[in-house]
């Protein structure tokens, strides 16, 4: 699944849940905030690196974001598997979600 058809999973719930709207296509409903992102038109293979060493270029596309809040959370709400959001790999979000259950 590339970034740019990450979309199709999100759910009106979870769009009321970070205060976001959305635009009124059916097949594809994209939040807001992801039209305001600094990857948008970017080739999506950036956010898709081998490794964590090779995410780089997408990190600090990511850095210069202005919604990259929304969309990390956007990824640990989804538990989102694979590639770079909101500055993050699948190994840090882990660590985030991980820290967060021992402190609730």
């Amino acid at each position: 699944m590339s970034y740019l058809d990450a979309g199709r999973f999100f759910s009106e719930n979870s769009t009321q849940k970070l205060g976001q709207d959305m635009n009124n296509s059916k097949n594809n409903p994209i939040p807001v905030w992801r039209q305001k992102a600094a990857c948008r038109g970017v080739d999506p293979g950036i956010f898709y690196p081998v490794s964590d060493e090779d995410a780089e270029d997408a990190k600090l596309i990511c850095a210069q974001c202005d919604v990259s809040e929304l969309c990390l959370q956007w990824a640990l709400d989804h538990r989102e598997h694979e590639g770079v959001w909101g500055g993050t790999t699948e190994r840090e979000r882990r660590r985030i979600i991980r820290r967060r259950r021992r402190s609730a």
